[in-house]
């Protein structure tokens, strides 16, 4: 009910106090305030003492997080791709931060045999406390995938083969690649291709 309150005020608004709160809910102080405690934690509400409560700034921000295979930039022989690739996405997250109400979470992956938990710890903490509305899984191994699917959050997966995916027409990427190389004066050109 405290959200659904938030949900129809302004960011910045000032929310009823704790005893009308207490009052309008029909709970204790305790209780009210485990929730308030969740609510900021969620990004829903701000509390500032001796002043009052006020709905978050960040209520409606989505934050997205990108999760990328680290191997895809550090072991040897890798295509300079994935880290161009994550260049823009960090560059693009910056944008959408700007111009969009949007918070993007960029994390390498790590894979471990040892390991039980495939996702980040970071990763896992943000789902838990509903602060991620969306993934963007890059490259990912199926252990990583799934457990992403676990969770009942939307996921988007690029060079990897998913329910939702993009696609890269590779042909037409090549053809604008040695378009550009031609225009920048270059005149012979080298393929790398990952064998199949």
């Amino acid at each position: 009910r405290l959200h659904d309150l938030a949900l129809q005020k302004e960011p910045h608004a000032r929310i009823p106090t704790v005893r009308e709160l207490c009052e309008w809910l029909h709970c204790s102080r305790s209780t009210l305030d485990d929730a308030l405690y969740l609510l900021e934690q969620q990004n829903v509400i701000y509390r500032k003492h001796g002043s009052g409560i006020f709905v978050s700034p960040k209520l409606h921000r989505k934050t997205i997080c990108i999760l990328l295979d680290a191997t895809q930039l550090s072991e040897a022989g890798t295509s300079p791709f994935w880290g161009m690739l994550w260049g823009l996405f960090a560059q693009e997250a910056q944008r959408r931060a700007l111009v969009k109400n949007e918070y993007h979470s960029l994390h390498l992956v790590v894979h471990s045999p040892n390991t039980e938990q495939p996702l980040p710890e970071e990763v896992v903490t943000m789902i838990q406390a509903v602060r991620v509305h969306g993934f963007l899984a890059v490259s990912l191994n199926d252990r990583t995938r799934f457990a992403l699917q676990a969770y009942p959050i939307p996921c988007v997966s690029l060079a990897v083969y998913s329910p939702y995916m993009v696609i890269i027409d590779e042909g037409a990427l090549a053809e604008l690649a040695v378009q550009r190389l031609v225009e920048q004066g270059c005149r012979k050109i080298g393929l790398w291709a990952l064998g199949h």
